[in-house]
């Protein structure tokens, strides 16, 4: 679904700029005295330099003109303000999603703030909406799309896929794990830079969901940001039909997780014949191999549109299908039975509620710390929401 986000912040906060002109400073092999004596009509005294260099202060215009000669930007580049005001890609029941986009605004926010000061280069993105020139919308060739962009092959030993690490260490794109009791799966924001065509890519998931289903719910938000961006604004309300985007969203995370080649062949390694079910711990292995949940599972082997499918349907006759009384593990009520029965092999039927520090986010803030570019307090306050 989409959601209307509104979020004004400056283009770049003061201690941004403080450690741009460090940067500079250390390059050209300045030290505080030859930048006073060659930018004296902006500061009263060398002392002045220091306590700028602090980033303690409120910067006057003479600050300003200063950094705009010495980073070669202009007053109205440094001062702008940008407004992300643009569509969000929200999956689930999105009745108090004002409060939870406060919440991810200022935590994606931070993000991008420690990440812009301790690596600039890996703060942005160009890759937002990439597969916008491709034509003809062939389910593969997004994937196939997609997987030469971010170096993944297609090799048994490539998989299960680690989508949230994989993104997590990508330039520009920022991610976000915790629980929600709004039924909001997973909840995307495109964040404009200063710079342009360049995009800070926000992804948010819900840990309040079976483990397994959340890389299937990444994957979803994925496709929205590289590919097709939502076109409803209640895309994924229980009892509704999906749009069309949304239904090759999910086909999309399907595909990309589960490809269809290498479940043939796991299902094979299970030597059933076609006549003999697969049992609650044939699904579970499967699961294994692919970190998704029991009813992604279930869906790709039982599902008749699986029939048509030109990779997979020509084996699909063939290849044991699951128990009869697993079609009841699309209730809610059943869903928690499968996760209770489930357990001891597997942690991927249950809900887990976790606060997910992101370790690059969690390095920039110690980073930003040892710099002294951010209080203990702001430090603290941060880490303790994600030890909630």
């Amino acid at each position: 679904m989409s959601i209307r986000v509104i979020n004004s912040r400056e283009a770049y906060t003061e201690k941004e700029l403080v450690c741009l002109v460090k940067e500079k400073m250390k390059k050209l092999n300045l030290n505080t005295s030859e930048l006073y004596k060659k930018y004296r009509k902006y500061f009263l005294s060398e002392d002045e330099v220091d306590v700028v260099l602090g980033g303690d202060i409120y910067f006057n215009y003479d600050i300003y003109k200063f950094l705009s000669e010495f980073l070669e930007m202009s007053i109205e580049e440094l001062t702008e303000v940008v407004e992300d005001n643009i569509e969000s890609s929200a999956r689930g029941k999105v009745y108090h999603e004002e409060q939870l986009v406060d919440v991810l605004n200022f935590l994606f926010d931070e993000m991008i703030k420690h990440r812009r000061i301790n690596s600039e280069k890996k703060a942005s993105t160009n890759k937002y909406l990439i597969g916008k020139d491709i034509k003809n919308r062939y389910m593969e060739e997004y994937i196939d799309f997609f997987k030469t962009k971010f170096k993944i092959g297609n090799k048994e030993e490539d998989y299960p896929l680690k989508l949230f690490e994989m993104l997590e260490n990508e330039k520009g794109f920022y991610i976000l794990r915790f629980p929600n009791e709004f039924e909001i799966s997973g909840l995307t924001i495109v964040k404009n830079s200063a710079k342009q065509n360049e995009k800070y890519v926000c992804i948010y998931v819900n840990t309040n969901e079976p483990v397994g289903r959340q890389m299937f719910t990444l994957a979803h938000e994925i496709y929205h940001v590289l590919f097709e961006r939502s076109d409803e604004m209640a895309s994924y309300l229980k009892n509704r039909m999906k749009s069309d985007i949304e239904k090759r969203a999910e086909e999309f995370a399907s595909r990309l997780i589960i490809p269809r080649d290498l479940l043939i062949q796991k299902v094979v390694e299970l030597r059933k014949s076609k006549n003999r079910s697969l049992d609650l711990l044939d699904i579970v292995k499967l699961q294994k191999e692919f970190n998704v949940s029991f009813q992604a599972i279930l869906y790709v082997l039982t599902n008749t549109s699986t029939k048509n499918d030109p990779e997979f349907g020509r084996y699909y006759e063939r290849l044991p299908k699951p128990l009869n009384e697993f079609k009841k593990a699309y209730t809610e009520y059943y869903g928690k039975e499968i996760a209770e029965r489930t357990k001891k092999y597997t942690n991927l039927n249950i809900v887990e509620d976790d606060f997910v520090l992101p370790k690059l986010f969690s390095e920039d803030l110690e980073n930003s710390l040892r710099k002294r570019l951010i209080s203990h307090d702001e430090y603290n306050k941060i880490l303790e929401f994600f030890q909630n």
